[in-house]
C-alpha cells in the first residue's frame, strides 16, 4: 500500500471504529445492563497470517476500550492468547450474579476463535 492509499485506509478504519464505539454508546445508553466482547482478528497479508497471539487489531480495540469503557461500569477482562477482550458489565454481574467464567463460556460457544482462524488459511493462487 502507497502513502496515499495508507491514508485513506486509515481514514476508512478510523470512521468504522469509530461508528462501532457509537453503536456501543447506543445499545449502553438503551440497556445500561449491556456487556461487549471483541477479537482482533489476525491480519491476512497475501500468503502471510498474522500470529493470534495478541493481533495487530486486537491491541488498537484494547487501546480504544480501555479509553471508552471505563472501571466503573465494566470489568475489563482479556485473553491475549485468543485477541479476545470482554466487556462485563458491573451492573449485571451484580444483579444476576454470573462470573466471568460463565459469560466467557458463553462467548466462546458463539465464537468458535480456534475454527474462525483455521478459515484464514489462504489457498494457493490467491
Amino acid at each position: 500500500m502507497k502513502g496515499k492509499e495508507k491514508k485513506y485506509a486509515y481514514i476508512e478504519a478510523r470512521k468504522v471504529l469509530n461508528t462501532c464505539i457509537n453503536i456501543g454508546y447506543d445499545i449502553y445508553a438503551k440497556n445500561p445492563f449491556a456487556s461487549f466482547g471483541f477479537i482482533g482478528m489476525p491480519t491476512v497479508d497475501g500468503k502471510e497470517i498474522e500470529k493470534l497471539k495478541e493481533t495487530k487489531r486486537y491491541k488498537v480495540y484494547e487501546k480504544l476500550a480501555k479509553f471508552h469503557f471505563k472501571p466503573e461500569n465494566f470489568e475489563h477482562r482479556r485473553n491475549k492468547e485468543k485477541s479476545l477482550y470482554l466487556l462485563l458489565n458491573k451492573k449485571k454481574i451484580q444483579q444476576n450474579g454470573k462470573t466471568y467464567d460463565e459469560i466467557k463460556k458463553m462467548f466462546l460457544k458463539i465464537y468458535d476463535i480456534d475454527d474462525m482462524y483455521a478459515n484464514l488459511l489462504v489457498a494457493d493462487g490467491e
